[in-house]
């Protein structure tokens, strides 16, 4: 299956795609969650649990940046 990655998520189904990517042994994420996020091909079952993918880091990036915009300094000042 080839990943959508410019694929529709909501709110609700990003975070538990950072759930899973904190690599918890057992993300707790809602069944219509973990259903669509594999339909999708950003999350996987395997022996230890659910992770992501490729497509599903890719994701994470392409959010990341779409929240923060290009050119954001994520420093913060030094102290004074």
């Amino acid at each position: 299956m080839t990943a959508a990655i410019n694929a529709t998520i909501t709110a609700g189904e990003a975070q538990s795609l950072r759930d899973v990517a904190k690599r918890l042994m057992q993300p707790v994420i809602p069944a219509a969650h973990k259903t669509r996020l594999l339909h999708l091909g950003y999350i996987k079952q395997a022996l230890g649990g659910l992770m992501l993918t490729d497509a599903g880091e890719m994701r994470l990036a392409i959010d990341d940046g779409l929240r923060t915009g290009p050119g954001v300094n994520r420093q913060m000042p030094p102290p004074r």
